[in-house]
């Protein structure tokens, strides 16, 4: 069973899903009972729409408590000496350009600029220091990045 890393942020939004899944859930439960009271319920559109909603949320809510089951949940160490799990990286591509980035485990709000331990480039940069160079490949093409600067957990959000 895979295991699926998480900051404590990141396992309280987790969290918070499965509880908004839920009342989704229930509330599509409630409607096809309430349209489903009437004439032939099956005929009904209502009843029709309300039964594919609840079978999304189920599989949505499904979804997540297998996530929160198989939970690691990892607070990243407060540095900015080498890149690990929670810090903030500016990368250089090899062509110049400059990207800023969070290395990151598994999340439930995206935002841009995440990226994941288990992507080839957050593998590639686990335990690089400044000004060193790394490479990944993403199918058939290589690329290089240099590691411009590292922030501690508690600044990468705001480096984004």
């Amino acid at each position: 069973m895979p295991v699926y890393l998480f900051t404590s942020q990141g396992y309280d939004e987790l969290k918070e899903a499965i509880v908004e899944a839920r009342k989704k859930f229930d509330q599509m439960m409630h409607e096809k009972g309430e349209a489903g009271r009437g004439q032939d319920g099956y005929h009904d559109e209502t009843y029709r729409a309300a039964e594919v909603q609840e079978r999304i949320w189920s599989k949505k809510l499904g979804e997540l408590q297998k996530l929160a089951s198989s939970a690691r949940i990892i607070e990243p160490e407060e540095q900015n000496e080498k890149v690990q799990f929670g810090v903030g990286v500016v990368i250089e591509y090899d062509d110049g350009t400059e990207r800023n980035i969070i290395l990151g485990g598994y999340q439930i709000s995206h935002f841009k600029g995440l990226v994941s331990v288990h992507s080839p480039l957050g593998k590639s940069l686990i335990g690089a220091k400044i000004n060193e160079k790394r490479s990944f490949k993403v199918g058939e093409i290589r690329r290089v990045v240099k590691i411009k600067r590292i922030f501690p957990p508690s600044e990468a959000r705001r480096m984004l």
